[in-house]
Parts: structure tokens; sequence; C-alpha cells
């Protein structure tokens, strides 16, 4: 699965060599990887999935998935917050200063627009 690339269910049955269970896993209401990825094993033997060697590799693969598809979770999440603005445009542009400073800094501001009067 390239960056990027999120495979249907379909594509990634069939990739594991298993498209015969697409009908059992939408019927069943996983119609998605991220669906199918909260499955736990015996709930694959409840959806109709009997075959220990299939429900194995399900499994192994659907571990595969979820740790590849958070790690680029992780990885989209962290170059999205460094790259972020905020809603407000104003926030974007303040630096990260203590409240407290920024309130002596006005007061200094009040009392040089003051001495200039």
């Amino acid at each position: 699965m390239s960056s990027g690339y999120m495979p249907s269910l379909r594509d990634w049955l069939e990739s594991i060599h298993l498209p015969q269970y697409l009908d059992v896993f939408t019927n069943s209401g996983y119609d998605t990887l991220h669906k199918c990825a909260l499955l736990a094993y015996d709930d694959l033997g409840d959806i109709g999935i009997s075959l220990t060697g299939h429900k194995k590799r399900i499994m192994s693969q659907l571990a595969k998935f979820s740790l590849e598809y958070e790690f680029k979770s992780n990885e989209s999440a962290e170059m999205l917050s460094d790259h972020s603005v905020s809603d407000n445009a104003d926030d974007a542009r303040l630096p990260d200063i203590p409240q407290e400073q920024m309130l002596v800094d006005a007061a200094k501001v009040d009392a040089s627009v003051t001495d200039s009067l």
C-alpha cells in the first residue's frame, strides 16, 4: 500500500487472496477497511468466516493495515500541526508570549503614549 493510497475492501481482499469474503464482510456492515480493523478474531466466525487459516490471514493482514494506517495518520497529523493556521488570523500572527508579559508590555506602551502627549 503506497503512501496516500487507501485500498478498497475489495482490493484489499484480492491482495490477500481472499476475495470470496467480500459479501460476508459487506453484508455484516463491514464495508471499509477501517471498519474491518475493529474486528476481533472471534468476530470473523460470527460473521461467517470459519476456516482457521483464513481467519488468521485476515487478522494478520488487518493488523498490518492498522499499524500502517496509524503510522500514516500520525505522520499526517504531525505534518498538519506543523503547518496549521489558526481559525483566527490574529492568533496566527501572535508569538507564544505569557499573558503576564503581554500585560507588562501593554502598560509600557500606555506609559509611552501618555508621555508623548
